[in-house]
């Protein structure tokens, strides 16, 4: 609060807390579950490396990790966490564990509890836990993909659900993805933050290149999950874009003002795709209507800075300070490369360790 106690503008935590509450004087609650990816990390003669040679669903000897995992797990439990599944993922060292959806603000504020007692925990055990999108090139990255539904509160009935359409998707839902496709190249420089971000956008390494939708479409950025053998039965909707350093109160405040605006303007999306979207040809993509995410952070800035929606989304304050602290960030980067986004896109730098490792 300001010290006449009034709410302080740039309060990421007060901004979901209004949004939210905005909501539910319409009748309405918002649910989200993230899915949070992160490595553990080692030093290995002054470079950074991954802590383990293990891939996805690899158990001991090849993940060392389950004693720090287990620690870990009783710590969220002990602190109210439901845990739905724990697993290693794909790239060497890679995690993630679950935890069970909620009210936006509460797993808002699971999600900073969680990143720091993963953290913490792994400092105890002579390791390190790092939320940074891309730690190294040529492996996946780090997503936080953050599954959401729309709750009607005075029956509880899910508006995203439709029992009757042939996968269980209501209208409202399309609408929403259409809001959400129509601004994500803005959302970016909320829910992709740094400079790190954008070398985990990269195609063929399961994360969103591609402004599009689909029914289980993993190559998608909006991916509608169903359930094996209940095709009508949608309860969600799951965004692919964002990545575990994004603040997860702005990152929230985005999402659910981008779909409302869909949902208000019953703004259309493009046809949901089907195909790997990743191997259709330009002309494919230009046929579908499917545009491009920003291919860098400074990039992302112009799209924010120039979608008319953000600034009323974020409030002035927000707006403006963001903006202005995501550009010279990219511009400080630039500064120490010395070369074309091109050049240094695949390469993990030096400076990005130092800014990022230990504290995205």
């Amino acid at each position: 609060s300001n010290p006449d106690g009034t709410a302080f503008a740039g309060d990421p935590r007060g901004h979901l807390k209004r949004t939210v509450d905005e909501l539910e004087k319409k009748g309405y609650g918002f649910n989200t579950g993230p899915e949070l990816e992160y490595m553990y990390v080692t030093d290995n003669e002054g470079q950074v490396a991954p802590f383990g040679k293990g891939g996805y669903f690899d158990a001991p000897p090849l993940d060392p990790t389950e004693d720090v995992k287990l620690e870990t797990l009783m710590c969220l439990e002990a602190a109210g966490f439901q845990i739905d599944r724990v697993h290693h993922e794909v790239a060497e060292g890679q995690q993630e564990i679950n935890f069970r959806y909620s009210d936006a603000l509460k797993t808002a504020d699971n999600v900073i509890l969680y990143k720091l007692a993963v953290k913490t925990i792994a400092q105890k055990h002579e390791t390190t836990a790092t939320f940074m999108p891309k730690p190294f090139w040529g492996v996946n990255g780090s997503g936080c993909h953050i599954h959401q539904s729309i709750i009607d509160l005075e029956n509880g009935v899910n508006i995203f659900s439709d029992p009757d359409t042939e996968y269980g998707l209501s209208e409202t839902a399309i609408h929403y993805i259409g809001g959400l496709l129509k601004h994500a190249a803005a959302m970016s420089m909320v829910v992709t933050p740094l400079v790190n971000s954008y070398k985990r956008l990269v195609p063929h390494y399961e994360a969103p290149v591609y402004v599009a939708w689909g029914y289980a479409n993993r190559s998608a950025i909006v991916r509608v999950p169903l359930a094996p053998g209940e095709k009508n039965k949608v309860t969600r909707l799951e965004y692919r874009h964002p990545d575990p350093s994004c603040n997860p109160y702005l990152a929230s405040v985005i999402l659910l003002k981008s779909g409302w605006e869909g949902i208000e303007k019953k703004i259309e999306p493009i046809a949901d795709i089907q195909e790997n979207i990743y191997e259709l040809t330009k002309k494919q993509l230009k046929d579908y209507g499917v545009t491009f995410l920003p291919e860098h952070l400074g990039e992302a800035v112009e799209c924010f800075e120039e979608d008319k929606s953000m600034k009323e989304i974020m409030g002035d304050f927000l707006f403006e300070n963001l903006i202005e602290l995501k550009r010279e960030e990219f511009e400080s980067y630039q500064k120490f490369t010395g070369v074309e986004w091109a050049a240094s896109r695949p390469k993990i730098t030096s400076w990005e360790y130092e800014r990022y490792l230990t504290r995205a």
